[in-house]
């Protein structure tokens, strides 16, 4: 080699040392953005890089005000988490009809502000389980006065249609809804508003059918809150029946949306609350994310998947989920898992002393790029091999850095990086990336 090249090689290691060293000063976590929107099939924070959301959700609406704190907090951060679905009850927050439960309503406003702290996006949600039935989170006011008892679905079925012919029952919604926006819309860390949990009527059975009613109502929810909160996204679920029949929404005005659907498996519980039935082969599953994005195309919507879950002790559960979690990564799309919480059994992803089940800590704590600037291409984790490959086409406009979460245990094995000066961030586990000038692509490979 002659001195010449030696001296231009130096020259080009200086360079990227220089540009690492750049990038560096920008490793930390970027604040929560005010401004999260919805364009193009992606979410985007206020300085033009596409969000990808992945974390849990919280059911606050199954407990009383103040429930969960601090360290749930710190727990949620140790999954590499940034994003909570938040439950909320209506028949908490609105025992009685237009009188409000604010202590309720601002103790999980106070929770969410808690959560921008740790870098964590909040999604609240009106959830209810069922339809007026008891423990279902629906007051008895709003289902004439009658919860009914059990899990009857022809009974569900019947008091959801009451719900959707009568007006005046979903501008009660509404008005709930006003009440929780004006509390949250100044939080930074809100991602948007999801509107209604799984929602249901006798009329999902035919495709379209129940679509254009569902629609109908998010039209008018969208109008009367964005008259309060124009900026943040409408975060919207197609019916339970998705799990097996298609949306088909009708022509629809709007923009800055979310598609949020449930891709569960058929299940079905005895009276003990033990599976009988849990069925989906693969190429169900895949069917199902594949259809779940070109729905979220037909909305313009970048796809976050609001639910999925399911018991780790079960084989078949196992595997399921470990499938969906690759669907994810395939699809980008943001998911949070059904649901954070402490018990031995069941489908918590902490056991009852409150450490994470191995299975959700070897699956869920998993890398994902939090922050791109530019388009995504490809993404792929492999738990088992412990290998993550991510490439992303850079955008030169965009002055900010791409931040990976990348937990440390695989950051100390092989990584590396193509197109872009990086830096790694071991306290907070952040990879952060700036395109070197004049690169079309960027590559990341980090593990075994």
């Amino acid at each position: 080699m002659t001195s010449k090249s030696k001296i231009g090689l130096f020259a080009v290691a200086l360079m990227v040392l220089a540009l690492n060293a750049n990038a560096a000063g920008q490793c930390s976590p970027s604040p929560t953005s005010p401004a999260l929107r919805s364009q193009d099939g992606y979410l985007l924070d206020s300085l033009g890089r596409v969000t990808l959301l992945r974390g849990a959700n919280v059911p606050a609406h199954s407990y009383p005000a103040g429930h969960f704190n601090e360290q749930d907090l710190q727990a949620l951060e140790s999954f590499g988490f940034n994003f909570i679905r938040l439950g909320i009850s209506w028949e908490k927050a609105e025992p009685e009809q237009g009188k409000f439960d604010m202590n309720y309503i601002r103790s999980l406003r106070d929770f969410a502000q808690k959560a921008g702290a740790h870098g964590i996006y909040v999604m609240p949600e009106v959830h209810k389980f069922g339809w007026c039935q008891v423990g279902g989170d629906m007051p008895a006011w709003a289902c004439g006065g009658k919860l009914n008892s059990g899990s009857n679905f022809l009974a569900m079925l019947t008091t959801s249609r009451r719900f959707w012919k009568d007006l005046d029952a979903q501008q009660d919604l509404i008005e709930l809804w006003l009440v929780i926006v004006k509390e949250f819309k100044g939080l930074p860390n809100l991602m948007g508003y999801n509107v209604l949990n799984e929602p249901i009527d006798d009329g999902m059975l035919v495709p379209g059918v129940f679509d254009k009613e569902l629609f109908r109502f998010y039209g008018n929810w969208i109008k009367a809150v964005r008259q309060v909160d124009p900026l943040r996204p409408a975060v919207l679920e197609p019916s339970t029946i998705n799990l097996f029949i298609p949306l088909k929404p009708p022509p629809f005005p709007f923009d800055n949306l979310v598609y949020a659907p449930h891709p569960y498996f058929a299940h079905t519980y005895n009276a003990k609350g033990l599976v009988i039935i849990e069925h989906e082969d693969k190429k169900g599953l895949e069917k199902k994310y594949a259809r779940n994005a070109r729905e979220a195309k037909m909305l313009n919507a970048p796809l976050v998947i609001g639910e999925y879950g399911g018991d780790p002790d079960r084989s078949f559960t196992r595997e399921w989920l470990a499938q969906s979690l690759m669907l994810q990564d395939r699809y980008f799309a943001g998911a949070a898992i059904w649901a954070y919480g402490r018990s031995d059994t069941g489908w918590s992803i902490l056991d009852g002393k409150g450490e994470p089940k191995p299975f959700h800590w070897e699956q869920l704590r998993r890398p994902y790029p939090r922050h791109t600037a530019g388009k995504p291409l490809t993404l792929h984790y492999s738990p088992a091999e412990k290998i993550f490959s991510y490439s992303y086409a850079p955008d030169q406009a965009i002055s900010a850095a791409t931040e990976i979460f990348l937990p440390r245990e695989l950051a100390k094995g092989p990584l590396t990086v193509s197109g872009a000066a990086w830096v790694y961030n071991e306290d907070d586990q952040l990879l952060c990336l700036t395109p070197l000038a004049g690169s079309k692509q960027v590559k990341v490979e980090a593990g075994k």
